[in-house]
């Protein structure tokens, strides 16, 4: 199946993590799943009430969600918006080992370079709807553009074009 994240959280509050990590699998799940998913995106312990864990924390809670119903693709939309970069970088490290861990592809829809550059081998960069870049994710990043369309140019090279 397929499974997907939002750009706004939509974590369960009143759920504890165990118990929104099992609903999100849409399946029971043991204690030993639960367990392991969650020390694998660096979640809080199951007994944790997502009420009282901070937003970061939920978004890692919400991705781990989206794998704990073992899908064979991932659709992941902006998963690093609002995080701090400590935060990205962290979950830049689960979403990369994920597919092998898993076993299951995932789309990553995200504005957070650091997080592109960390997780992402094979790049494809859209500008108002069309492919304007496709290849590794180094070279893809330096194309002259997708910088001028997403990573900006410096105000020397805007002041020479006008």
């Amino acid at each position: 199946g397929i499974r997907r994240t939002f750009q706004q959280g939509r974590v369960i509050e009143d759920m504890s993590v165990g118990d929104y990590l099992t609903f999100a699998a849409g399946q029971p799940l043991d204690s030993a799943a639960v367990e392991e998913i969650l020390d694998f995106f660096a979640c809080p312990s199951p007994e944790t009430v997502v009420a009282s864990i901070d937003v970061a924390t939920r978004r890692l809670v919400e991705v781990a969600g989206c794998f704990a119903s073992k899908p064979s693709i991932v659709l992941l939309d902006e998963p690093g918006a609002g995080l701090a970069e400590s935060e990205s970088a962290r979950l830049a490290r689960s979403i990369s080992e994920a597919p092998s861990r898993f076993g299951c592809g995932i789309l990553l829809i995200e504005h957070d370079m650091e997080i592109v550059r960390g997780t992402c081998e094979v790049l494809t960069v859209l500008d108002f709807g069309s492919v304007i870049s496709h290849g590794d994710t180094t070279e893809v990043l330096a194309d002259p553009a997708v910088i001028a369309a997403y990573l900006g140019t410096s105000t020397e090279s805007i002041a020479a074009t006008s």
